[in-house]
């Protein structure tokens, strides 16, 4: 199989956004062509969207952790 050049080996690093942005980074990304593949949002421990692009490479967006809180032990 041929390697798309637009796609990168491994596991990439995903955007994070803050919580506010997180559904305005949903609609922008929808109004782009993404199509949803399973809704996090309502996950307090790590809220997440997987989405495909219109080529159907997955991505996610999800909400960066909040610096002022100690990761659980």
């Amino acid at each position: 199989m041929a390697r798309n050049p637009n796609q990168v080996d491994g596991a990439p690093q995903a955007p994070s956004v803050r919580a506010g942005r997180f559904t305005r980074h949903h609609a922008r990304a929808l109004s782009l062509g993404a199509r949803l593949l399973r809704d996090r949002a309502d996950d307090q421990a790590e809220p997440i969207r997987v989405y495909a692009d219109p080529a159907g490479h997955p991505f996610c967006i999800f909400v960066a952790a909040d610096p002022s809180i100690p990761p659980a032990s």
